[in-house]
């Protein structure tokens, strides 16, 4: 079951492929301002960064989250722990304050703050998993989607029960937003829904890539890289050409052919370190790229010390 499992997530999602390519090699360092890579003793093969926290899968499938916060709780409740349940995963989702992970059995466990029912995971399998501030979701083999949470199950907070009704649509991607998500089509079209979904987005086919912020604003890339970048707050399409593009609050990055990481947009003031990349994540205030050999730099804002790492050692800018 594993092995199928491991099979249809790499079909559908291209951080998984990311992660089947690389090798085993030293991580866990930050690039330095000439691009040369601080080796440490693990091969990180994905990197997830949300508002309040930032997760990493390793090469044996050990999943790690760090810098938990939240900036209406001063003190986070042990419920609320970044440490996830023990296991070996295959993919991950950060919400606000809660994080689901898509085990080696496609199945899905969820914790953290879960008072919306975002914790209350359906049965898989799935291969791909994406998450709201109140709701998650996850994508199954036969391209259906299945979501959780939205108040709807929950003890508390926002009723959102749009964020739960999925279209009928077979998709291959998916990805979060604050209230909304949306996916990939079989023709490379935009398929979005809930309440929350943002002004402007693509009527077009033919895209590859997608990414979601939490302020009202979307980025996709099409099968040439080019881009174009949607929302209430809109800034500007890509500047060039990318192959994965990630979004943060006012601004997105963009892994360019050659491996380089640049970003574009008002919020994000730090540039990315020079080094060779295969993968980009963004949200809020701060970005992490992973790179060829394995290893993680983080950059951005600092907020509970999430640029520490999956370590917890490294000193990123």
């Amino acid at each position: 079951m594993g092995d199928e499992i491991r099979s249809l997530v790499a079909a559908h999602n291209p951080r998984a492929v990311i992660a089947m390519s690389l090798v085993l090699a030293a991580i866990g360092g930050c690039a330095d301002p000439e691009g040369a890579i601080e080796p440490a003793e693990r091969t990180w093969v994905s990197i997830e960064v949300g508002v309040y926290r930032y997760c990493a899968i390793a090469s044996d499938g050990e999943l790690r989250c760090w810098g938990c916060v939240d900036d209406e709780v001063e003190d986070l409740p042990d419920e609320w722990d970044c440490a996830p349940p023990p296991g070996r995963y295959l993919d991950v989702a950060i919400g606000r304050t809660h994080t689901c992970g898509l085990r080696e059995d496609g199945e899905v466990v969820c914790w953290g703050r879960c008072l919306e029912g975002q914790c209350t995971a359906a049965p898989g399998p799935f291969v791909e998993l994406a998450a709201g501030w109140y709701h998650s979701c996850g994508l199954r083999p036969d391209g259906s989607v299945t979501c959780w949470g939205c108040g709807v199950n929950g003890v508390g907070g926002p009723v959102l029960p749009e964020a739960c009704e999925v279209p009928d649509a077979t998709l291959h991607r998916i990805v979060g937003a604050t209230k909304h998500t949306c996916g990939l089509d079989d023709d490379g079209g935009i398929v979005c829904w809930s309440a929350g979904v943002q002004n402007g987005v693509p009527s077009g086919q033919g895209f590859v890539d997608l990414a979601l912020g939490e302020v009202d604003l979307g980025c996709a890339l099409d099968g040439g890289g080019a881009g174009v970048c949607w929302g209430s707050y809109p800034i500007d399409d890509p500047p060039r050409a990318y192959t994965r593009v990630a979004v943060g609050f006012y601004f997105a990055c963009g892994l360019e052919p050659d491996g380089a990481v640049s970003c574009w947009g008002t919020r994000m003031e730090t540039p990315p370190p020079a080094g060779e990349y295969v993968d980009v994540s963004a949200a809020g205030d701060g970005a992490c790229a992973l790179a060829a050999d394995g290893s993680v730099a983080c950059w951005g804002g600092d907020y509970g010390q999430r640029l520490s790492g999956p370590e917890g050692t490294t000193e990123c800018w």
